[in-house]
């Protein structure tokens, strides 16, 4: 889950849970209609919601923490890409429902995963689906595609390639290109849309979990071909 943002940028002006996630302190599990051994109230939930998944999630050793969320089907994109669509249940006066309750704050809404799969689309806990945000199938497949060329490139060069000019001048374009021998390890984790404030414009993040920093690169369109303008960091 992408957490607060330290941002430095150059801008231009199966039988149990098949797939166990651990990410900072929870546990995840994916349970699905032929799970045989889901909790009595997943196994309520797979039989009440529409064809789908259950996803369940709760701090290490604190049960009161559990969540639960609906995952669509996946669809797949004509332009080669799946998604899945996740949102939270909730269960008031003995009724699942999306709607939070009043007196318990939260804050998320549906969220959307996407994959690029020339095949079939895999099912939903498959880990090479990535959480994306107000973005269409083409967008998400012009930020995989770069980020691909980026990290199979031998050499840094490649960035400079994708690059604006002005958005290769400071400190931060420098930092990242020096963790070239890194960007292999990199894991592409999120690609979403920024919306326009007061003072930024409004750009496509590309995120990616790395070690020691998470990076995330600012692109747009330009003559239809994604330009990188700005790199960051984040917290994730």
């Amino acid at each position: 889950m992408r957490g607060f943002i330290i941002l430095a940028f150059l801008l231009v002006a199966a039988t149990t849970p098949v797939q166990a996630e651990i990410v900072a302190g929870y546990s995840c599990g994916y349970y699905f209609p032929d799970s045989e051994t889901a909790p009595p109230e997943v196994r309520e939930l797979l039989e009440k919601v529409s064809p789908g998944a259950i996803k369940s999630c709760s701090v290490w050793g604190d049960p009161e923490t559990r969540t639960y969320d609906f995952v669509s089907v996946p669809l797949h994109h004509p332009f080669g890409v799946c998604q899945v669509t996740m949102r939270r249940l909730f269960h008031e006066d003995g009724n699942w429902t999306h709607t939070p309750p009043a007196d318990k704050p939260y804050l998320g809404d549906r969220s959307v995963s996407m994959m690029v799969a020339e095949g079939d689309c895999p099912r939903q806990d498959d880990p090479r689906y990535v959480i994306t945000n107000d973005i269409s199938p083409g967008v998400f497949l012009a930020a995989v595609r770069v980020w691909e060329r980026l990290s199979s490139a031998s050499g840094p060069d490649a960035l400079a390639d994708v690059t604006f000019p002005s958005a290769r001048a400071g400190q931060i374009f420098r930092d990242f290109e020096s963790e070239f021998g890194l960007w292999k390890s990199f894991k592409l984790v999120g690609v979403s849309l920024s919306s326009a404030a007061a003072h930024s414009p409004a750009y496509y993040h590309l995120d990616l979990e790395g070690s020691p920093t998470n990076w995330t690169l600012l692109f747009d369109f330009m003559d239809e071909e994604p330009v990188v303008v700005g790199i960051g960091t984040f917290v994730y």
